[in-house]
């Protein structure tokens, strides 16, 4: 069963959040079908030899790398290369995303609107700075503006700044 691994330099149980279920899954696909659908597991997968177990234990057909692959374009190729050594394709830096979270549900969409940020800053031919606040990306993403052009990121904070205090004081 796939419970722990390595990530960033920590043992946790997060890695793999969704295997037991994939697994279900696949299996429920194969005996419904004869040309069932693939199963992608996502959710935390860093490491090689966990992606390689997952598939080879029947957990996945597909493996889903889309946050390491946002920070870190060639992260699937990486990867893939014989060559580099397990050390050597450790996923990128993630973001610092302030913990929201109410519940283990509701809350955790700070994390997913930075990396909407990011894929759009990718597109625009940008690198995303992990050094940059989701409370940035959410102006941005809200207000069709830039986080890094100072004066309407200002003036904006200024404006919800003071339409905050009239609204709580006056």
């Amino acid at each position: 069963m796939l419970t722990s691994h390595v990530e960033f330099g920590q043992v946790t149980t997060r890695q793999a959040f969704f295997s037991s279920f994939s697994r279900k899954a696949l299996k429920v696909a194969r005996s419904s079908s004869s040309s069932p659908p693939l199963v992608i597991l996502t959710g935390s997968l860093r490491t090689r030899k966990l992606m390689a177990s997952s598939i080879r234990d029947e957990h996945t057909q597909l493996i889903g790398i889309a946050r390491p692959s946002v920070l870190r374009p060639s992260f699937a190729s990486a990867l893939q290369d014989p060559n580099l050594s397990e050390e050597d394709v450790q996923p990128p830096q993630e973001p610092e995303v302030p913990d929201l979270r109410i519940s283990p549900l509701i809350g955790s969409g700070l994390a997913s609107l930075w990396y909407c940020w990011a894929m759009g800053q990718t597109v625009k031919g940008r690198k995303a700075d992990v050094r940059v606040m989701p409370w940035f990306a959410l102006i941005q993403m809200s207000f069709g503006i830039d986080p890094f052009d100072g004066w309407k990121v200002l003036f904006t904070i200024s404006v919800v700044v003071g339409l905050s205090y009239w609204y709580l004081f006056i």
